[in-house]
């Protein structure tokens, strides 16, 4: 899924990623992915693997995740070029 990022927390590892789902005629509508990240989670930046810190609120990203109990875990995030 690809989003832009709405949220970020370095100290609890956890992001929020908005993505759009579709538009009506009044508003555009929003899926939220937020959770924490995952261990072995994959954090890339161009050709580069990188540290939450290096991403920021904005970023247009690609978001991998799974469900758990509590709501999302965030398998990978891939940072693209806005459009």
């Amino acid at each position: 899924m690809v989003g832009e990022i709405a949220a970020i927390d370095s100290m609890s590892r956890t992001v929020v990623v908005e993505v759009p789902v579709g538009k009506t005629v009044y508003e555009e509508k929003q899926f939220t992915v937020g959770g924490r990240l995952a261990p072995e989670a994959e954090l890339i930046k161009g050709s580069r693997s990188v540290k939450l810190e290096e991403f920021k609120v904005g970023d247009r990203v690609t978001v991998r995740w799974k469900p758990i109990e509590t709501g999302h875990l965030i398998l990978s995030l891939q940072a693209n070029p806005k459009e």
